[in-house]
């Protein structure tokens, strides 16, 4: 089955849904998964932790398991394009004892190329549940590619909480891009993992409350701090009256300004509300706290040296788009013209990731690890030609009779070669095969 998104509609009976214990469940599908910058090519997973059904005194833990298109090996079948891969999970107890050990087996079919290569941000996602008793627990995950074969794996630590005794309490915070409450449900767009793309703006946290008091109401606040107590934002959320032991809500957070890339907590707390509808703040009835991650992104590492940025266009923009873009009169402006300028850049312009800009400014950050040596690596004649024709097909060196120069050569699928010389010892290499200044990079699917 493929869907554009991963939609989850929950009821408030989270629990009903495991008919056995021990029992293992499983659902997989093709999804679109909010973007997550130049993080969305790797293996994710994340583990949510609810009460189980009604009478057990065990806590359902969801793992949850997204491999993106990009990662995956899709094959030309008729007019279309397949992908399959095994997800193996494995979930040990501190002693090393397997309570789960499950294996699902998920395939795809898609009719655009360009959506198996991650232009829609497309991904598979497969959801294993065990019901564990609480402590600390291990989960091992290990994709297996169905083409090529190759093995991806990461473990993740799941910590099981008190949620029947230690009340009121909080289930697992999941953090969500889109939501629509249904009666008493919701439909869900879920974020999978940690990791939060600054570039959203505002994300939802969707959780449950745990209460043995029915009919108290609760005040709800959130908090994203550093290790070391800075404060990235600050918010409340609703109230909530808990008609039943167990009831869903989420609160939106918004963090304002761009975020230094590192780990911080979220922690969302629920404070006791008076007759007159006035909370508390002082008093925490009950919090849950899980990290933050706010990645290093192609366009938060770009944006920190906009002045760099523009000049780093040279291979790409022609000379009255630097003009246009210099010429602004405020810092303000000038970073509304540069965005202006890649959105006219961007392949699919109806999604929230530029590969264009991803793939540019990748291919910079490439040629200055690569090729620095008098100067930035992107300045450079290897970078140059780098920037803008990409990875060379093959890599020839030698040298010349006397020794003294040292030569590279470089060459592309369509035959096109470059050669560049070293007369120095010190690796200046200097093109030496003519190239127009007009020639400009171009994305290429």
């Amino acid at each position: 089955m493929t869907n554009k998104k991963f939609v989850t509609v929950l009821s408030l009976a989270l629990s009903a849904s495991l008919s056995a214990p021990g029992t293992a469940q499983t659902v997989g599908t093709a999804i679109t998964p909010p973007p997550q910058g130049i993080t969305t090519r790797s293996l994710r997973a994340d583990v949510i932790t609810v009460r189980g059904p009604v009478g057990d005194p065990r806590i359902r833990a969801d793992v949850y398991v997204v491999i993106p298109y990009e990662s995956m090996q899709f094959e030309a079948v008729a007019t279309k394009y397949a992908a399959s891969c095994t997800t193996h999970v494995i979930v040990r107890d501190s002693a090393g004892r397997k309570q789960l050990d499950t294996i699902v087996t998920r395939r795809t079919v898609e009719s655009d190329y360009t959506v198996t290569r991650g232009a829609t941000g497309s991904a598979v996602v497969v959801v294993v549940s065990s019901l564990l008793n609480v402590g600390s627990y291990k989960a091992d995950v290990i994709v297996r590619d169905g083409f090529s074969r190759r093995e991806t794996s990461l473990q993740v630590p799941v910590i099981v909480p008190d949620l029947l005794n230690d009340v009121p309490t909080l289930s697992t915070p999941m953090y969500v891009t889109e939501i629509e409450q249904k009666g008493d449900r919701y439909r869900i767009v879920p974020s999978i993992g940690d990791v939060v793309d600054p570039d959203l703006g505002r994300i939802f946290t969707f959780f449950e409350i745990y209460t043995d008091s029915i009919g108290k109401t609760f005040a709800t606040s959130w908090n994203v701090r550093s290790a070391d107590g800075r404060v990235l934002g600050t918010g409340t959320g609703p109230n909530v009256s808990c008609s039943t032991r167990a009831v869903q809500t989420f609160i939106p957070v918004n963090i304002s300004s761009r975020p230094i890339p590192g780990r911080y907590d979220l922690t969302i707390q629920l404070h006791p509300v008076n007759a007159e509808g006035q909370a508390d703040t002082t008093r925490i009835e009950g919090k849950r706290t899980r990290p933050w991650i706010v990645p290093r992104s192609a366009r938060g590492t770009v944006l920190t040296d906009l002045v760099k940025a523009i000049r780093q266009l040279v291979y790409i923009a022609e000379q009255k788009d630097l003009d246009y873009i210099d010429g602004a009169t405020n810092d303000q402006d000038r970073e509304a013209r540069f965005e202006d300028f890649w959105k006219r850049q961007d392949p699919t312009p109806g999604t929230v990731r530029n590969e264009a800009f991803d793939d540019y400014y990748s291919r910079i950050e490439a040629a200055n690890k690569r090729f620095t040596s008098y100067a930035d690596g992107w300045m450079t004649d290897m970078g140059r030609i780098f920037v803008v024709y990409g990875e060379p097909t093959q890599i020839d060196r030698g040298s010349s009779v006397n020794g003294v120069t040292v030569w590279v050569r470089w060459t592309y699928t369509n035959g096109q070669q470059f050669v560049f010389e070293d007369s120095t010892g010190f690796g200046d290499f200097r093109l030496r095969t003519p190239v127009s200044l007009s020639v400009k990079y171009k994305y290429r699917r």
